[in-house]
């Protein structure tokens, strides 16, 4: 599978997206405190992380037919990552966005990457890529008002994306050996 059908595409739209990252990071801060101040920031951080699960899980399940039990079991530990991800590291949920914003560039780079190299390279650029974005995010935070550098932000970054592409890498990319009798 690939989401791509060229190069200019790929690099495009992930370009387009860590400009997303970087750009937002100033608006998500004063949406953040808008919700906090009227007491709806769980409702929609909690909201926004069931929607991108479904969507997950519709992508997988329904549109790519990935239904067979060890698809569905690494989607499970997939789930079970998150959930352990939140109770550890993203316990506000403000740290909740870390979860949604992070696995789709993962995945967008991975398939970028793919057009250029080898599958598991495309995987270790893909991760290096998105840690590189994270940590840029993470510092320049620093220097915007009413948000913080944390470290805890930058591992779930980079955890979610490992848990992303282990998916890509496990389900959807996986082929299945053929025995030839």
């Amino acid at each position: 599978m690939n989401l791509f059908t060229n190069g200019f595409r790929a690099s495009l739209t992930t370009t387009l997206y860590i400009m997303g990252i970087y750009i937002s990071t100033g608006a998500v801060g004063a949406l953040q405190l808008w919700l906090r101040q009227h007491g709806l920031q769980r409702i929609v951080a909690a909201s926004l992380l069931a929607i991108f699960a479904a969507m997950v899980v519709d992508t997988l399940c329904f549109r790519l037919k990935k239904r067979a039990v060890r698809d569905i079991v690494a989607v499970a530990v997939a789930g079970l990552v998150y959930a352990f991800l939140i109770k550890t590291y993203a316990k506000a949920p403000s740290d909740w966005i870390h979860l949604i914003e992070y696995p789709p560039l993962a995945v967008i780079a991975y398939y970028a990457l793919k057009l250029k190299v080898r599958n598991w390279m495309a995987l270790v650029y893909a991760l290096s890529l998105t840690a590189a974005v994270g940590a840029g995010d993470e510092f320049a935070q620093r220097y915007v008002p009413g948000r913080t550098a944390d470290v805890h932000d930058f591992i779930v970054n980079v955890l979610s994306c490992v848990v992303a592409l282990a998916v890509v890498w496990f389900v959807i990319e996986r082929k299945d050996k053929i025995i030839e009798g």
